[in-house]
């Protein structure tokens, strides 16, 4: 429900934009909303998060087309690494495996994504959590089809972190 003057209105459309205001497209045109009442949505769209969302605002002096990549570092997640070792009968050489459980509780999934994880202390302010954990486990056999290398991560030191970027995209749920 919106209000139009000081009358209530149910009001169908597909939504634009929210930023001091609602941006709604109707049957009969476009219209911007500052009092909503309530919104009432049939179904939640794939990946569709009720949360603050990053918006960019771009600015140039002149005109011009530019493909671009856009890196961001994001909060909302935890990770940690879990190792097993399998030593040969005479208990004198082992395959070590490892894994990454990752709980993103960012409130947005991340397709087809680059993956870096840091350990250290990193120094950053926590924001008090908002989402229950969502755990997610990684095991590189399944990520891959039957047959592909599986991705490995590879690992640089810097001071006193350690950064480790994933060979192959992934999918955060």
């Amino acid at each position: 429900m919106a209000e139009l003057g000081d009358q209530p209105r149910r009001i169908s459309g597909i939504l634009l934009s929210q930023d001091n205001g609602y941006v709604l497209k109707t049957s009969t045109g476009i219209i911007s909303l500052n009092k909503i009442a309530s919104i009432e949505l049939p179904q939640v769209p794939d990946g569709f998060f009720t949360v603050p969302t990053l918006n960019w605002k771009v600015w140039s002096e002149t005109a011009q087309t530019s493909s671009c990549e856009v890196a961001y570092r994001t909060t909302g997640f935890g990770w940690k690494a879990d190792y097993s070792i399998t030593l040969n009968n005479d208990e004198t050489k082992g395959d070590i495996g490892g894994w990454v459980t990752i709980d993103n509780n960012s409130g947005k999934k991340y397709v087809n994504t680059k993956l870096k994880l840091i350990a250290g202390d990193v120094n950053v302010v926590q924001p008090q959590p908002v989402y229950e954990a969502m755990p997610m486990m990684f095991m590189a056999n399944s990520m891959v089809a039957d047959g592909a290398p599986a991705p490995t991560f590879s690992e640089k030191s810097f001071a006193d972190y350690h950064l480790y970027t994933l060979s192959a995209p992934v999918t955060l749920n």
